[in-house]
Order: structure tokens, then C-alpha cells, then sequence
């Protein structure tokens, strides 16, 4: 509920949507945790937590190519931030 409170102020609280996305697949609420780090990486494609977490609910729902690639990208991301 609090995440949901924090989005109703900022639709694009990346933070939110990403911390929503991780406290559901705690939950083991896999499709809405996806749906939540889908907005994440959405409204953030350059954060590279909410690829590496869209990943790890991708992997625990079979779909292992998919996250294969968000794992890829985040660390991919990760290179580039320790370049800046």
C-alpha cells in the first residue's frame, strides 16, 4: 500500500516501482512483481537494479532467455555508469 501511495504522487517514482517489483516476488506475486519492473524499466531504461531484478523474476518464471538478455543489458548499464 505504501508503494501504491508513493506512485499515486509520482507515477514515475522509479524507486517505487522497482521496491514494488521486489516486495511482490518476495510474495511470490511473480506476475505482478513483472508488471511493476516492467513500469520500472520503462520509466527507467538506463537502471540497471530494475533490469537485474526484472531478470530474476524472469528466471523464477521460466522465461530464461528473456531475463538472460535483462542481464545482459544490466550489467551492460553497469559497465557504462563505472566509466562515467
Amino acid at each position: 500500500a505504501a508503494f501504491d501511495h508513493a506512485l499515486a504522487v509520482d507515477i514515475h517514482y522509479i524507486a517505487a516501482w522497482n521496491n514494488k517489483g521486489l516486495s511482490l516476488f518476495a510474495l511470490g506475486r511473480l506476475d505482478e512483481a513483472l508488471a511493476a519492473l516492467d513500469q520500472a524499466t520503462s520509466f527507467a531504461p538506463d537502471e540497471p537494479d530494475a533490469w537485474h531484478n526484472k531478470a530474476v523474476v524472469l528466471e523464477k518464471l521460466g522465461r530464461v532467455q528473456e531475463a538472460v538478455s535483462c542481464q545482459e543489458w544490466a550489467r551492460t548499464l553497469e559497465a557504462n555508469m563505472q566509466r562515467v
